[in-house]
């Protein structure tokens, strides 16, 4: 008669999930049971603290224009050190702004850039390049769109990834911005 084994799945990816053995959960949870159970952390404060710090924080502005206008959204970074890789996922409103273009910053210009852009209020921008790239205060992308008429258009960022030189993945925060359209003179 054959076993029975009991898995226990979990996400292990956005895109993956695994398959453990309930024993194999339950023996990890044993080993970290008496740090648990007497809430000593299982990271020294200094690392948690440095791991906090270099997340590379990216953000998106909030813009005010009038119909029929064109608009510059910078998708910026605080800093970063060799960077060679990212994946942005952006949403938008498509009533209230049409996508134009991308450009890529000074800083960016050696990577590689591929702009999808197929569905309407939708963008998927990917870059990359051998070598990583470093700087602090500086722009991604310029997103350009048109303004079509007036409305509040958030441009959201709902999925990111960025990559080292190195193939490791690099932490970050991201703040989303929008595109306020309306009649008359912006303030």
């Amino acid at each position: 008669m054959a076993a029975r084994v009991l898995v226990w799945w979990f996400p292990a990816s956005r895109n993956t999930t695994m398959r453990l053995p309930l024993s194999a959960v339950l023996s990890c949870l044993l080993l970290l049971w008496p740090a648990l159970a007497l809430r000593t952390p299982l990271l020294p404060a200094a690392y948690a603290a440095s791991a906090e710090q270099t997340a590379m924080a990216v953000r998106l502005p909030s813009l005010q224009t009038t119909p029929g206008q064109a608009v510059s959204l910078p998708v910026t970074v605080d800093r970063t050190d060799n960077l060679a890789g990212l994946k942005l996922v952006l949403r938008y409103d498509p009533t209230v702004l049409r996508f134009v273009r991308m450009d890529k910053s000074a800083i960016t210009a050696p990577l590689m850039h591929v702009v999808n852009d197929k569905t309407p209020g939708r963008l998927i921008v990917v870059m990359a390049g051998a070598r990583g790239i470093k700087g602090e205060r500086f722009p991604l992308a310029i997103l350009r769109f048109t303004a079509l008429k007036p409305g509040r258009s958030p441009v959201t960022v709902e999925q990111w990834e960025f990559m080292a030189d190195t193939l490791k993945p690099v932490a970050a925060t991201v703040r989303n911005g929008s595109v306020t359209v309306s009649q008359g003179a912006t303030p």
